[in-house]
């Protein structure tokens, strides 16, 4: 009885008190593993990426609910339970045949900032929260139901290959507020970069939006550097972005920072960087 009550005590100890679990993402079609998967948190924010053997350490006490989001895959919601050992199968994303246009081809249109006008200028992002996963938005409207192609950035410096997520926000009150795309992004160069949407598929409805980068700090956390001012300490991530000059009026850039979206005032600048779409 009294070894029955001390096994007993420890499974229920190692029941209650256990956080990580172990999440391995599979391709569902010939189970092999999936490198480079993401987890999100309900907010869309990053959690943890996977190893070359597809797997996640996720400390269920702290996510209710995760997103696993892979390149060329649907994404897909999963519930972290106390089972420590989970297999996670992700579908992958059918190609889609679009319409031959014969005769006048359409003309894809441009939402963001893609004029760098002549007082180019650039700036580091920074954040005050040691590693934290910053993200850089621009508000876009957005009419005829574009049908999203592709995302553009302009890097004005290569020093690291830090990756990130592009994300697209839906607006709630005049700011971000949850992620209704998301797609993982690295390898780019110095200069303009041009990635394709990997949803084929696409579609805004007209109304207001936000693109993003997440950006995604190293597992060594080598491309992340701080410094002092005024006797607080900041951390710097990511590559530096082109920002453009804008009139000095519109302050429709975004930066996620002291755990909430703040207007990005300095000089009226915008981030450089835009998504192009065709319009029905």
């Amino acid at each position: 009885m009294q070894r029955f009550l001390i096994w007993f005590y420890l499974s229920l100890n190692s029941f209650l008190y256990s956080q990580e679990i172990k999440i391995t993402v599979v391709d569902s079609l010939n189970q092999s593993p999936i490198q480079e998967a993401i987890a999100l948190n309900s907010e869309g924010q990053f959690i943890s990426k996977s190893n070359e053997t597809g797997v996640f350490l996720i400390d269920a006490n702290r996510n209710n609910f995760i997103y696993i989001v892979a390149n060329g895959y649907e994404q897909i919601q999963i519930l972290p339970t106390q089972n420590t050992d989970l297999i996670c199968k992700l579908i992958k994303k059918p190609e889609i045949l679009h319409e031959v246009i014969i005769g006048n081809k359409r003309k894809a249109v441009k939402y963001g900032n893609f004029n760098l006008h002549r007082s180019m200028f650039t700036n580091s992002q920074t954040c005050n929260a040691k590693f934290n996963y910053l993200v850089c938005a621009t508000k876009l409207i957005v009419g005829n139901n574009p049908h999203v192609v592709s995302y553009n950035f302009c890097i004005s410096s290569e020093s690291n290959n830090s990756p990130f997520n592009f994300q697209i926000y839906n607006d709630k009150h005049g700011v971000p507020d949850q992620v209704i795309y998301s797609q993982y992004i690295k390898d780019y160069k110095k200069g303009w970069n041009r990635v394709a949407i990997s949803d084929t598929n696409l579609m805004l409805d007209s109304g207001t939006y936000y693109i993003a980068m997440q950006w995604l700090p190293s597992e060594d956390k080598s491309d992340v550097w701080f410094f002092e001012a005024d006797g607080k300490k900041y951390y710097s991530i990511g590559q530096t972005l082109v920002m453009n000059k804008g009139d000095g009026k519109q302050f429709d850039s975004y930066m996620y920072n002291f755990n909430k979206w703040e207007h990005l005032y300095m000089k009226g600048s915008n981030y450089a960087h835009y998504i192009e779409a065709f319009e029905n």
